[in-house]
């Protein structure tokens, strides 16, 4: 998902940061991913009823 080859093309210019270097900024956080693999593991327990974590 996403833009194929996105992170090799950003990887010089990435750094390793602690998130409180982020206090005060503003930050977009793509959760889809996270979303669909929680969907996706969780699909069977979802359909029955069966409350997941």
């Amino acid at each position: 998902m996403g833009i194929q080859g996105l992170l090799p093309l950003f990887k010089s210019i990435m750094l390793p940061i602690h998130i409180k270097d982020l206090h005060g900024c503003s930050v977009a956080i793509d959760t889809y991913s996270w979303l669909h693999k929680g969907a996706l593991s969780c699909s069977t327990d979802l359909c029955k009823g069966i409350p997941t974590s």
